[in-house]
């Protein structure tokens, strides 16, 4: 049997290759797994900003010398309404940022 996660190639290509013939072809652009990684980066970075941003705005240290376990509900509405605007802010500007571009690309043609 064929190894597990062997390689496979088409003996057509790799003959060629042998043969003196071209090379095969080169992957263009980043590998799925490049952009898995940047994508979980991407998602890292815009949650810790996030948690960061609402934290800061709702649960103050001068409100809330964190003597409690649990957030207070005004800290848990604060919270909660300022992912909300948050999330609705990112999805606006991602909005408008790809009408603009598919404008510019529009223009360009």
């Amino acid at each position: 049997g064929v190894a597990c996660c062997a390689p496979v190639l088409d003996d057509r290509v790799t003959m060629d290759f042998f043969k003196g013939g071209a090379a095969p072809p080169e992957p263009s652009g980043p590998s799925a797994l490049d952009v898995a990684k940047t994508d979980a980066w991407q998602f890292q970075d815009e949650f810790q900003r996030l948690s960061l941003s609402c934290f800061k705005k709702c649960v103050s240290a001068q409100k809330h010398p964190y003597t409690e376990a649990d957030l207070s509900l005004g800290e848990m509405q604060c919270v909660d309404r300022c992912v909300a605007k948050y999330v609705q802010t990112k999805k606006e500007l991602l909005e408008t940022h790809n009408r603009v571009y598919t404008a510019a690309q529009n223009q360009a043609e």
